[in-house]
This record gives structure tokens, sequence and C-alpha cells, in this order.
């Protein structure tokens, strides 16, 4: 990095370059004057256009302080090469870099996974980088299945936000998914850190994606369910008690924190005694109880409406109580 008072830049300030910043965290940064995103540990990152001739204003801004920086942007020279397989496009050298990739374009995916894995946010690879954005349409041949199975790897890795910063600014992330939310990504995976919570692939990419993981990136089917599970029930009204007690612990808890991270809400270790008070209860009423007074689809009916009424007592009427409110 090359600093200069409350901001540092590493990657040169050419033509078709890409930029990693690192600022003091709840700082603003502004790029040309538009405010871009940065990360709750102050990374930004951004792309220089490729035949860009005026100089970049970056703009920094934090409480009362604020400083503008003004950047010249040299000019590459840029040689032209054909992609295996899809259609011709300007790219960088060195040529090799673009050959390991073309030999297997997972390897865009890879990258990112391995950065999460081993960076620690303190290596980038500003050649690598430039690469994988000029080859992201090479991701079009790969097959669903290869690029979930590699997906689900990045997000089980711990430092996840620093690559899907790097992927958005590239729009490699475009070729993954449809839809996706950095912010609710990122306050996860600070209540997963302040809590000292295990990471989960799965609870990650609910808090990220609300796309149907079956259908656009061929998950499991076990994976596809839950992920549905955790997003529809974050955005729903049952509390943690019933959660776990319809589901499970480690269900339940994982959506309580999805649900704080699309709500960008805080999370307290003290649901945790209600998740366990879920876990652990036993609805009193079985069909045989109401046998003699209902049949058929009105028992059914009259189970769930029980069972409403036990869980809305915090699990604490017994059977004579909840059999005493039939009328």
């Amino acid at each position: 990095f090359n600093s200069a008072h409350s901001i540092e830049f590493t990657g040169k300030f050419e033509q078709g370059s890409f930029i990693l910043g690192k600022t003091e965290p709840g700082s603003e940064i502004k790029i040309d004057k538009k405010k871009i995103r940065v990360t709750k540990d102050g990374f930004f990152a951004f792309g220089i256009g490729r035949d860009r001739k005026n100089n970049i204003l970056i703009e920094f801004k934090r409480d009362k302080e604020k400083i503008t920086y003004e950047k010249k942007i040299l000019k590459r020279k840029y040689k032209v090469q054909r992609i295996d397989g899809l259609p011709s496009k300007q790219v960088t050298p060195p040529p090799e870099v673009y050959e390991r990739i073309k030999e297997d374009y997972l390897r865009i995916l890879r990258f990112f996974r391995f950065a999460a894995l081993y960076s620690a946010n303190k290596k980038f690879h500003e050649i690598e980088i430039s690469a994988l954005s000029d080859l992201k349409d090479g991701l079009d041949i790969i097959s669903a299945e290869r690029k979930s199975d590699e997906i689900f790897k990045l997000f089980a890795a711990p430092n996840l936000i620093f690559s899907i910063l790097l992927m958005e600014q590239t729009n490699i992330i475009s070729k993954v998914f449809h839809t996706y939310y950095f912010n609710c990504l990122t306050t996860l995976q600070d209540i997963e850190n302040r809590h000292e919570i295990s990471p989960c692939a799965t609870r990650r990419l609910a808090a990220y994606t609300e796309d149907n993981l079956k259908l656009h990136l061929r998950f499991s089917n076990k994976t596809a369910n839950t992920h549905k599970i955790l997003r529809d029930e974050a955005k729903g009204p049952k509390g943690a008690a019933e959660l776990s007690y319809r589901y499970s612990e480690k269900l339940a808890l994982d959506i309580i924190l999805v649900r704080a991270s699309l709500q960008g809400t805080e999370f307290s270790k003290d649901i945790l005694s209600q998740i366990k008070l879920g876990s652990a209860v036993e609805f009193p009423i079985k069909s045989s109880d109401l046998a003699e007074c209902f049949s058929g689809p009105k028992l059914g009916k009259m189970l769930k409406l029980l069972e409403q009424k036990w869980i809305e007592s915090d699990f604490t009427l017994n059977k004579q109580k909840l059999l005493s409110t039939i009328t």
C-alpha cells in the first residue's frame, strides 16, 4: 500500500486497472463524486475505464475531516487476443495469466476462494484481478454444478467479505447470482465475528441472495431447501423459541442471524436461552385426546389451533388447560 493521510491505495492508476483502497472504518468514499461501498473494516475497490483520459477524483470524508485526492491516469497499451469459445475482446498482458485462466474458467471463482481463505486482506493481485475481470464471460460455459461447488466453499471461508467486494466491483458476481445484498452479508459476518459464531455457507448465502439455488445454480436439494427456509422464516414473525421447536437449535439460530442481517438489527446471545427452551418442549396434546369430538380435517385444524395457543403462552399451558379452551 502507498499511504497518504487517512487513505491507502494499491494498484496502478492507469487505464483498465483495478484499485483496492483501505481507509478508516466508518469513512465515506466518493469516486468522481459518486459514493462507493466501503466494508466495515475499511476496504473499498473500484475500476478505471479502459479509455479514460481525465484524472480521477477521490473524496475521503470522516466526521468533520474531508480530503480530496486527484490521481493522474496513465495510458495503457493493449493487445488484442481471442478467448476460446467466446467473442473477441481486449485483454491485458502478460499472456501467461490469461492462458492459465482459459485452461479452466472455474479458476476465476477459485481465485476468490483462495483469497478468502489465505489473503487475510493483506495481499492484492492487481494483474490477476484485471485478467479475471476481462475473462469473466468464460464462466458462462462452466456447468452450474461446478460453479455451485466452488461458491459453497467460498462462502464458508473466513475472509469472505474481501473476496465478495472484489467480485462485485469487477461485476464477476453477476455471472453467479441474479440478486445479491452486500450490506446484509457484511452485517452477518460482523455478527459472526463479534459473537464468535462459526461460519456457515448456507446461512451466508441466505443473507446474500434470494435466488432459487436449485433452479439457478443446481445446489443440492438439502442446501436449496435450507436456504429457502432461512430466507422465508427470516422475513416471518416466528420467535426464536418457536423456530427451535419447529426445526432445530441450529436452524433456529441461523434464521435469527439471517433476520438480523436482513433487518440490520442487533443480535443478542440472550436469545440462545429461548432457542434452548424451544428445542426441549413437547406439545402435550395428541390426536387421540381429541378423537371423541373431532375427526378428519376438523381434527387437524383443532390440533393446529391448540398448538398455536400453547406456543403463544410460551409453552406454559398444560394439557388440561389447553383442552379447557375448546368451545
